[in-house]
């Protein structure tokens, strides 16, 4: 058959969707998220092409490899390439997420960050402990009527 039983074995790695998520801090409902420029890092060196994220919450690395050679895990993070304006850039401490907190500049009022129901809350919240004081100062003269001796009920 013309086979000299010489055989070449090669490894291939077992592959995986890797899945990383962007977090934006200080970002009011009607801002643009910035464009990020991210790429993967495997066993803490760069490692494949960089990635722009345009305002999603999350991306997928699809397809790489699990294990090297001798089957140990590589260990996958992500990193931001470059700067992204108007905004610090820092990964979390187990590598998987990104986290891009607004630059506040000097002089700038910061916007509005609660819901407007607050404004109900805390009238609602005066009313109630309105209604305690008046209470409790009922409660405290009914006590000093009964402390008045020969006042019968």
């Amino acid at each position: 058959d013309g086979n000299d039983g010489d055989y070449v074995v090669t490894y291939v790695s077992p592959k995986i969707d890797a899945t990383f998520k962007l977090v934006y801090q200080g970002i009011g409902g009607d801002d643009e998220k910035p464009k990020v420029n991210i790429r993967l890092t495997r066993n803490g060196l760069a490692f494949g092409d960089v990635v722009t994220v345009n305002g999603e919450y999350e991306y997928i690395f699809k397809g790489i490899d699990k294990t090297d050679e001798k089957e140990k895990l590589y260990k996958y993070g992500v990193e931001v390439v470059g700067e992204v304006t108007g905004y610090d850039a820092t990964i979390s401490a187990d590598g998987n997420t990104v986290i891009l907190t607004k630059k506040i500049e000097k002089g700038k009022i910061l916007p509005y960050a609660g819901p407007k129901t607050n404004i109900l809350f805390g009238i609602a919240l005066i009313v109630i402990i309105g209604y305690a004081v008046k209470v409790f100062n009922n409660q405290r003269r009914m006590n000093n009527i009964k402390k008045i001796k020969g006042i019968k009920r």
